[in-house]
């Protein structure tokens, strides 16, 4: 019936301080005596989960369940209002609309106008979203041209992109033109028909009260629309509108704006008495007032940390227990996926309004891949792939009538026989294939796997012949119901598998209906993958979660509910603050005449509604970011630099340390308690305990090695940490090294080593042994063309910098000179020196009780020198620093070793006269760890024992984390699977 006056109605503006006296607001205003009735009153919220949060907040406040007001998002006040309205059409959905757009969008084409883009069904989307936007906005399609056309026409025949701009302007015009008469013929509403119905036509029951909890829109991305407010202010039956608003926001331009939006209301300031404002928490060891974490899943860790500390006394306990802990972020993904592996493997209950994407569910996969068999005309490989697949609900009969499983072996028997055959796809092809295989002697074999890809075909192959989209659907939608459904795991995750299956259901129905509205001929079976992906990536699904623990929200929901602990995550750059989605049509200073925001405003709000987070709970807030995501580093959001300067006192996070978090740590480091876990991880642990007769080994201890025989090497890597001798010689994995565009420093090692060892066994060839200071600039000559013969193989880049290094530049000496220098400055006569002396055998070592043991040793000594004087000098090259002398056996190990072999081999006897490193990391290259007749026997001694425990260390096993220096950590290449943190 038509309206004859407006209803005269009342406007609240609500200005509450903070987000405590916010929530008490929206509380008082539903929830006061005399108030109407349930049904004729809603919030607008900006979600599901923020109308979640609220009734939490309402039942707490209230101490009530009862139910006041609808809470409801823009979307579902619009579908209420539609059901509300007496004989109305039906409504089209979002998908039924995207037809009707792709539909007038190829019309539009077909008459000549063509747009500079290929239109895609994603495109379409986007195409829809701008469309109503601009009538959310209050802009016609005229208002639009106008205002587009003449900003573009003037620079289109001299600028390209204008030009372009100008043609997709044309385009956009007519597709929306045509979009809206094909509208108007389905005879159907969609939301700006609504909204025009819903002024002249009354409701029943009517709205008579409204409580805006939101922002405008597009400034705040999840508010009500400038059409929102017109139909607010128009609508017949609605006494009273009430806006509940925190004075940040309101500080951002948004109070001019709603005196605008709603001309004559009246304000009102909200009691504040009540609010408690909570502490800062900060890290103890930094001048930050947040925490540093590596990536996400480092910071969900620390917050599980915190939180197990705070089980240690009963009022903590019990505010995890009720909810009072929140974790909030921006963006839900991977917050969600890792909560449930972080909390959940942590015993930490935890809930979740939001939900997880559909398309990247395994389910939607296998929709994919049953359009791929259509695709590929049923080629073998997509065939037998969606035959393995786990969730085929197509049963398979014998010729008995039995139905029984595919094996993965009968898969693999057709699939090889196809491939004999040369079957490549195609029905008929595949039907010929079955005739000619009657009478082969493997014929059994092959019938149960043949009979289900036939039943698949046959089911399939309509797809392609049919003449309408909608029939299409109903095949695929057939098909994928047929049969028994596929459940596996426990009960929780068949349940889930079940919800997850009827969800794509309901998204191929709706394609269903879509195709109808739009009588959309037959598609293609890609361009039916396309929809299907474009739908289903608008989806999401939310599992069920038992109430209580800590709560997984959003930053938009988290202002509804009620924390007493805070714990605010991912502020990174680009995350927070939030900016709306890019428009892909037009750049911001054409949008901006149409009524978008400018990104100014955009970030304006975000930061008033960060500050607004910080007073939301009522002990303390958390704030953190991390370093890495995705091994792209990350960059702390500028939101951070207002932490220190809002009004919160700071508390430091307790001290002391929590290891044992979840059961994995308590695997990993023992003592276990089986009551801890259940289900098949406690089934596995008994079957364990069972069977295991012996006690637990310590951690980092294993089994008695046998011996063998050991280079030097890798003893000394043992003293310079157990476990990476275990990784190295035991496990035989391999270090990681970082990338580098260079060569790696122990490449670098390596051709050091080469180019020296070449360098002095071609000087003897010449005739010298040893090196005198008038023999410098011959033996820079001779170095000088061996390094360059070496260095041919690397790439310029790499040759360059390697050449610098080895012989020098402007900058520095090279390694070469230095080591020609530290030659001239050696005393004694050399008479033969030779290079990589190998040597292999059992010898003989003292241990620090005089005992002798023998030890099969492995090696190769980097020069071995002869001098006149009867002595040998052995000398080892480091490119780095000397190894520390309290962990240095090689060079004693080496010099022991060289005097047993010149015992047994030579006439002559030789004494032991001088060990020395020559390394190039070290201010003065020359290292001696003894000389001739300077307690040289003392330190061989010493050197021998210290090679012995290691060995006895090696064959006990054992070989835990221990790093003679902390250190040592960061160079390592093992650390992927180090377990240092672990260690007893």
């Amino acid at each position: 019936m038509g309206i004859e006056a407006v209803t005269p109605r009342r406007t609240r503006l609500l200005r509450a301080q903070d987000l405590q006296s916010f929530q008490r607001a929206i509380v008082d205003t539903i929830a006061r005596p005399g108030q109407t009735e349930p049904e004729s009153s809603a919030v607008i919220v900006p979600s599901r989960s923020a109308a979640t949060q609220l009734r939490y907040t309402i039942e707490a406040l209230t101490n009530s369940s009862e139910q006041f007001s609808a809470l409801l998002t823009r979307s579902e006040w619009y579908a209420c209002l539609h059901q509300r309205l007496p004989g109305s059409p039906p409504a089209l959905s979002d998908c039924e609309r995207e037809f009707l757009l792709a539909e007038a969008a190829r019309d539009t084409v077909a008459s000549g106008v063509s747009p500079p883009f290929i239109i895609r069904p994603g495109l379409v989307g986007k195409m829809l979203a701008f469309y109503d936007a601009l009538r959310r906005q209050r802009r016609t399609l005229g208002d639009f041209s106008r205002l587009a056309v003449g900003e573009l026409e003037p620079s289109a025949p001299i600028d390209r992109g204008a030009a372009r701009m100008l043609d997709q302007t044309n385009f956009l015009v007519d597709a929306f033109t045509e979009f809206e008469a094909r509208v108007t013929t389905t005879a159907r509403l969609d939301e700006h028909q609504l909204r025009a119905r819903l002024l002249t036509d009354v409701c029943q029951p009517p709205f008579q009260h409204i409580v805006i909890t939101v922002g405008d829109q597009p400034v705040s991305t999840d508010g009500l629309w400038l059409a929102d407010f017109d139909l607010l202010t128009r609508m017949p039956h609605l006494e009273q509108i009430d806006v509940v608003v925190t004075e940040e926001l309101l500080a951002c331009g948004f109070l001019e704006r709603i005196h605008e939006l709603l001309p004559g209301i009246r304000e009102e300031r909200v009691e504040t008495s009540q609010s408690r404002k909570p502490s800062l928490e900060t890290p103890v060891d930094a001048e930050k007032t947040y925490f540093i974490h590596r990536d996400r899943e480092e910071e969900l860790w620390a917050i599980a940390r915190r939180l197990k500390k705070d089980r240690l006394t009963d009022a903590a306990q019990e505010t995890e227990a009720d909810g009072g802990v929140g974790v909030v972020f921006q963006r839900p993904l991977p917050y969600l996926y890792l909560a449930e592996q972080i909390f959940g493997g942590s015993k930490i209950s935890f809930e979740t309004a939001h939900g997880f994407p559909l398309a990247a569910e395994p389910y939607a996969a296998f929709v994919d891949l049953v359009l791929d068999v259509v695709i590929s005309k049923f080629a073998r490989d997509d065939l037998t792939a969606l035959l393995r697949s786990p969730h085929l609900p197509l049963a398979s009969c014998n010729d008995d009538g039995k139905v029984t499983p595919l094996s993965a072996e009968s898969i693999s028997v057709l699939s090889r026989n196809l491939e004999q055959a040369g079957y490549v796809g195609g029905r008929d092809d595949l039907n010929q294939l079955v005739d000619s295989w009657h009478q082969r002697s493997d014929a059994e074999e092959l019938r149960h796997p043949l009979n289900t890809a036939l039943a698949i075909v046959d089911a399939l192959a309509p797809l392609e012949i049919v003449s309408s989209a909608s029939e299409e659907w109903h095949i695929l939608l057939t098909f994928l119901k047929k049969g028994d459904p596929v459940n596996v795991g426990l009960e929780a995750e068949r349940e889930r598998q079940s919800r997850v299956r009827e969800a794509v259901y309901s998204v191929i129905g709706q394609l269903e209906k879509a195709a109808k509205v739009s009588a959309s001929p037959s598609a293609t079976p890609s361009e039916l993958k396309a929809s299907f992906r474009r739908r289903v990536e608008a989806e999401v699904f939310t599992p069920h979660y038992e109430r209580g623990g800590v709560r997984l929200v959003d930053a938009a929901a988290a202002k509804y509910g009620r924390f007493r602990v805070l714990c605010v995550v991912g502020l990174v750059h680009g995350e927070w603050a939030t900016m709306p989605p890019r428009n892909v049509f037009y750049p911001t200073t054409i949008l901006q005449q149409l009524g978008w925001p400018s990104d100014a405003q955009v970030t304006q709000i975000g930061r008033a509604e960060f500050r607004d987070l910080l007073f939301l709970p009522t002990r303390h807030v958390r704030l953190s970011t991390f370093q890495l995501e995705h091994d792209t580093l990350a960059t702390p959001a500028t939101l951070l630099e207002d932490a220190p300067e809002v009004e919160l006192s700071l508390s430091l996070e307790p001290q002391f340390q929590i290891n044992r978090v979840s059961a994995t740590d308590m695997f990993a480091g023992g003592p276990i308690v089986p009551s801890v876990v259940s289900g098949e991880v406690r089934q596995w642990l008994l079957v364990r305990h069972s069977t295991c007769t012996e006690p637990e080994p310590m951690p980092g201890v294993i089994s008695a090695l046998e011996p063998r025989p050991y280079t030097v090497s890798r003893v000394e890597q043992y003293l310079n940490c157990p476990f990476k001798y275990f990784c190295g010689s035991v496990l035989q994995l391999d270090e990681e090294h970082d990338l580098t565009p260079t060569l790696t420093r122990r490449a670098q090692g390596e051709l050091l080593h080469e180019i020296l060892r070449k360098f002095v066994e071609a000087w003897q060839a010449l005739g010298h042994f040893g090196f005198a200071v008038e023999d410098i600039d011959a033996a820079l000559t001779l170095a000088q063309r061996i390094v360059d013969q070496e260095l041919k193989v690397l790439s310029p880049v790499d040759r360059q910098l390697a050449r610098n290094r080895l012989l020098g530049s402007a900058a520095g000496t090279g390694l070469v000179e230095r080591f020609i220098r530290v030659e001239t400055g050696r005393l004694g006569e050399v008479i033969e020196s030779q290079v990589e002396r190998p040597f292999s055998g059992e010898f003989e070592f003292l241990d620090r009780a005089g005992a002798k043991r023998r030890v099969g040793i492995r090696g190769v000594a980097d020069r071995v020198d002869f001098l006149s004087d009867g002595s040998v000098r052995v000398i080892d090259y480091k490119l780095g620093r000397p190894p520390k002398s309290g962990r240095a056996i090689q060079l004693p190990v080496y010099m022991t070793c060289v005097d047993q072999d010149l015992a047994r081999d030579r006439k002559q006897s030789w004494r032991s006269g001088e060990a020395a490193y020559v390394a190039f990391g070290a201010s003065e290259p020359r290292v001696p760890i003894f000389t001739s007749g300077d307690g040289g026997e003392s330190v061989l001694n010493e050197g021998q024992a210290r090679f012995l425990e290691a060995v006895d260390g090696i064959e006990s096993g054992e070989l835990s984390p221990r790093p003679a220096e902390d250190r040592l950590c960061s160079s390592c290449g093992f650390a992927a699977v180090c377990r240092k943190g672990k260690r007893v």
